[in-house]
Formats: structure tokens, C-alpha cells, sequence
């Protein structure tokens, strides 16, 4: 995956078969460890005795990649290293019903126990299951949150970050919108490690995620670009270095094409008055941001290779009225008798008036005029330099 950062726009680009030529066959399972989870489980019989030798195969109901292993003597399988996504498991033993369970919802580092019981016979059924977690995580002790593509996508959101759905953690003890949220007794500056696919994206200046002033989580993948979110904040293993760790996984390409495409528009005309402007009476100050992008993802050969493709932009106008004082021509020329209304002998005599004094020496310049002779060469050649650009802006214009 890569992400570029340019003037307010995000590009995200997710594609496996780059991946694969630029990092290596061998670099993708050793990224893949921190994202991928894996399946287990026992088969028995309709007795519950274990049913060694039988044929498991877990499949991406997305992709179609297929994991094949065998049950060992006591009937335990484990399928390990599997992206996130839905999956189906097959099982064949000579003398029992082929069985077949579909739906079985897999995240990012979780392990989804299936236990399957088979039934003496020939003819072949198919059990379907929910895709909904389990009530009780059976396998480790870690507390964690998962935000489904699905919350991503139906939850309301005012930008394309995930920084208002960190509040569905559990033990958010603050409710703040930014790079650094207080989860798990987290404190505000480095104890939060946000990951993308497993990759650092952390701010390490503030001790957090990745976050532009003003625009909170822009910098990080669009909604429209994550397949989930996890946020681990209790009984974390070795493998996390903070308190609390915030996991991204971004969208893959699948068999079938898929994409879409969003705009999020926010102005003076649609927006309402703050309260402190209409108190005093002002009106809507100048304000427009969009926030535009697209994504598409789909096989490059079925069942094997995959691309998905994000693009996220933000353009976000607040027009300020600044006044500065600048330098006359005549004071660029070492004239500056307009500081001072009134003179004597050469000196400033007016109250309220300004008086320049040569800083070599000590003595006032007359008539705050510095001689030709005191300016640097320096100055006189940008004063030049300054006069040529004026009179090529003139031509042009």
C-alpha cells in the first residue's frame, strides 16, 4: 500500500499485485502477521469422538482462495494467517454427510473457533451460520472493539476519519476527537499507537495518530477505504508497545468489481451563525470545504491476485482579511522623513514622532534620511531586483 500527503488531499493507493512486486512473495507474510487472524476448531462425530484425517477447507467468500488442511489424530484443525473477511468451511470424510458452513465472519488479529459435528451418511448438506462475533472471546484474554465495514458505512460521520468512532471503544474514559483519545487509562501523548495493515501511522512529534490541525484524521485512509477498525485496550500481547493499539485494515479487491464514489460539502449558506456572531451581530463569516473521493477494487486474475484503488481529497477555503504595514518607496530608498511630522535642525521635534539614529555611531540621521553611503550593497541590489520584477508583472498583466 501507498499513501501520499500533498496540499490538503490524501492518496490512498491498496494493490496486491504491486505489493507483491515490489516487496517480495516472502515480505507479504511477514506484514500479513499483524493483520491477518486464523480459524480453529474440533471435529467429532454425532458420538463426539474425534475425526481425525477429515478435509477442511476455508474459503474467502470474497476472493475464493482456499486453505486446505487435515484434522489431526484428536480432530483439531487450524487455518492460520488469513486476511480479514468472510469465509466458508468444507468438510469431507469417507462414511460421513460433506459439510458445509458459510458466514463465518473473520477480523483483523482474531481467532474464530468452529467446531463442527459431522452425521453418518453419503448425501450432502449445507449448514449456514450467522457472521456475528461470538459473546465470549474463548481463545486469549484481550478486551478489544472492532468497527465493522458495515457501522463505517451506515454510521453518520461529518468527515471521512475515523476519529468519532474511537468513542465505540470500550473503557474510553474521555470522548475527545483527536489523534491521542484517553482509552483503557491511556494518557494523552504516547500511549496510543496507531497502525495501518500493521504499519506505523503515528505522528511522533505529538505522541499519536497521524492528524492535520483544524481537519483532525484526514491524513489517515477514508471510511469509504477501511474494511474494519480495532481498537485493543486491555490484555494486549508482546506484539503492542503502547497501552492502547488502533488497527486499520483497508478494503481488498475481490472477485467481482466494486467500487463508489462520495462528496461531502459543507459552506456559509448551508452551515448556521455560530452563537458569539450572532450575539454580536455579524454575519456568517466565508467558509467552504469539500472532502471528494472515489475507490475501486476487483480481480487482475480470479481467485489469485487482487487490486483496490482510494483517492481522498480535501479542500477546505476560511478567507482572513490581514492589513500590514509595508515600506514606502521612499523608505525603501533610505528616506524616512514621513516618521516624524516636524524637524529641528534635522531633528525630530514632534511628540509622538519617530527619530533614527545611525547604529554605528550613535548620532540621529538628519531628517531620518539614511545617506546613500550607509545602505548595504545588499539592499540596493534587491531593491533592484524588486523593481525589474515589478515592470515584468506590468508587461505581462
Amino acid at each position: 500500500m501507498a499513501r501520499e500527503i500533498l496540499n490538503g488531499q490524501r492518496l490512498t493507493l491498496c494493490a496486491t499485485l504491486i505489493a507483491m512486486l515490489v516487496v517480495g512473495w516472502g515480505a507479504r507474510d511477514l506484514v500479513a502477521q499483524i493483520v491477518r487472524g486464523s480459524i480453529t476448531g474440533r471435529v467429532v462425530d454425532v458420538s463426539g469422538a474425534a475425526a481425525p484425517g477429515a478435509n477442511i477447507s476455508v474459503t474467502n467468500a470474497e476472493t475464493g482462495v482456499a486453505v486446505h488442511v487435515i484434522t489431526g489424530e484428536s480432530g483439531t484443525y487450524t487455518v492460520p494467517e488469513l486476511n480479514p473477511g468472510t469465509y466458508t468451511i468444507t468438510v469431507d470424510k469417507t462414511g460421513f454427510r460433506p459439510l458445509e458452513v458459510k458466514g463465518i465472519q473473520l477480523l483483523a488479529q482474531q481467532t474464530v473457533r468452529q467446531d463442527i459435528s459431522l452425521e453418518v451418511g453419503q448425501v450432502r448438506q449445507t449448514v449456514e451460520v450467522s457472521g456475528a462475533a461470538p459473546l465470549i472471546n474463548t481463545e486469549n484474554q484481550t478486551v478489544s472493539t472492532q468497527v465493522t465495514g458495515q457501522q463505517l458505512d451506515h454510521l453518520p460521520a461529518a468527515t471521512q476519519d475515523i476519529d468519532s468512532f474511537l468513542i465505540l471503544a470500550a473503557g474510553v474514559g474521555r470522548a475527545t476527537f483527536n489523534s491521542a483519545p484517553q482509552i483503557s487509562g491511556s494518557a494523552h501523548w504516547g500511549a496510543d499507537n496507531f497502525t495501518l495493515n500493521g504499519v506505523s501511522v503515528n505522528d511522533p512529534g505529538n505522541g499519536g495518530g497521524s492528524y492535520s490541525f483544524g481537519l483532525g484524521g484526514v491524513n489517515l485512509p477514508a471510511l469509504e477505504s477501511l474494511q474494519e477498525v480495532q481498537v485493543v485496550g486491555i490484555n494486549m500481547d508482546a506484539r503492542y508497545s503502547r497501552i492502547v493499539n488502533v488497527q486499520m485494515v483497508t478494503k481488498s479487491g475481490s472477485n467481482q468489481f466494486h467500487g463508489g464514489a462520495y462528496e461531502f460539502l459543507e459552506n456559509n449558506v448551508l452551515n448556521a451563525n455560530t452563537f458569539v456572531a450572532n450575539s454580536a451581530g455579524q454575519a456568517r463569516s466565508p467558509f467552504r470545504k469539500n472532502e471528494f473521493g472515489f475507490n475501486v477494487g476487483g480481480p487482475v486474475l480470479r481467485n489469485k491476485t487482487f487490486v483496490f484503488f482510494d483517492y481522498d481529497g480535501v479542500r477546505q477555503s476560511i478567507p482572513h482579511t490581514i492589513q500590514n504595514n509595508l515600506p514606502s518607496t521612499a523608505m525603501r530608498q533610505g528616506n524616512f522623513s514621513a516618521l516624524c511630522p516636524s524637524y529641528t535642525n534635522g531633528i525630530c521635534s514632534a511628540a509622538g514622532g519617530v527619530q533614527l539614529y545611525n547604529p554605528l555611531t550613535g548620532a540621529p540621521f538628519s531628517g531620518n534620511i539614511i545617506p546613500s553611503g550607509a545602505i548595504t550593497a545588499q539592499a540596493k541590489a534587491t531593491e533592484r531586483i524588486r523593481g525589474l520584477l515589478g515592470f515584468f508583472l506590468l508587461l505581462v498583466l
